[in-house]
């Protein structure tokens, strides 16, 4: 069973994601494919940063695939939370000639139980990028975070896909990860 935390870089997916997987005793899972690459993450940077920088975004959306794919394979029939995925990949490297990827890739890909889109205002993520680092590249995409969750959301109604929304603008991260759990309890549930 698989928990998605989807979001702009800095927004708290992560942390997020850590703390629903410690509550809930599942397992976080993040970038799958460094486990094929001994767990080496700078194996796996090198790898990604080389797909990012392709032109052809068929290229990344493979790559991303290949990711995703792996969370259904290594952890198939294990409860986990994962920050990224889906969403994640089609807002990043969906193109106007990669539709059949993504269209592929949803019917083989295994279905959240829940995907959570985690938001904040720019000004809140630009404050966590800099605590974080001041010198993270990421505070440069916050250009374009506008861009990235109107991708979420077209990904979303594309696939008729269920979500949540959560703006952790003026709520902690333990608040965040106890509405998650909440939510994935009530889903148990029935309710």
């Amino acid at each position: 069973m698989i928990i998605a935390i989807e979001g702009a870089d800095g927004v708290g997916k992560t942390t997020v994601s850590k703390l629903v997987a410690e509550k809930l005793n599942f397992l976080f899972v993040e970038k799958p494919l460094h486990y094929l690459l001994d767990n080496d993450y700078n194996k796996y940077i090198k790898l990604r940063d080389y797909f990012n920088n392709q032109n052809d975004r068929n290229l990344s959306s493979w790559f991303y695939g290949l990711n995703y794919m792996l969370i259904s394979n290594i952890f198939k029939n294990k409860n986990i939370v994962t920050d990224r995925y889906f969403l994640s990949m089609y807002s990043l490297s969906y193109s106007d000639y990669n539709g059949d990827i993504y269209d592929l890739l949803i019917k083989k890909l295994e279905k959240p139980i829940i995907t959570v889109i985690l938001k904040a205002s720019s000004k809140i993520i630009y404050k966590r990028l800099i605590k974080r680092n001041p010198f993270d590249k990421d505070i440069n995409k916050l250009r374009n975070i506008d861009f990235l969750y109107n991708k979420m959301y077209e990904c979303v109604n594309k696939y008729n896909i269920p979500y949540i929304e959560l703006d952790a603008s003026y709520i902690n991260e333990h608040e965040t990860s106890d509405i998650i759990v909440n939510k994935y309890k009530n889903i148990i549930n029935g309710e």
